[in-house]
């Protein structure tokens, strides 16, 4: 997923070069672009201007981050490995 790498998801390839002008890298595609998404959601023009909306924007996104990526188990693994 490091570098730059493109997923073709028709033949479930993975290539060096861009199939298309406006692919994205592996990274972006499957790590970033999710993230971003459900940090759209979640925060929008309403939320950043209300300080206690926003405050449970940062509750929601923190609490969708850690369902996403369970950094907690990831050490636990990382540790006992």
């Amino acid at each position: 997923m490091w570098g730059k790498y493109y997923y073709i998801s028709s033949q479930k390839k993975i290539v060096k070069t861009a199939p298309e002008e406006d692919s994205n890298e592996m990274f972006v595609q499957f790590a970033m672009q999710p993230l971003v998404q459900e940090y759209r959601k979640i925060f929008n023009e309403d939320i950043i201007a209300n300080t206690n909306k926003n405050r449970e924007g940062h509750r929601t996104i923190k609490n969708t981050m850690f369902k996403m990526l369970p950094i907690d188990k990831a050490i636990l693994g990382m540790v006992v490995r």
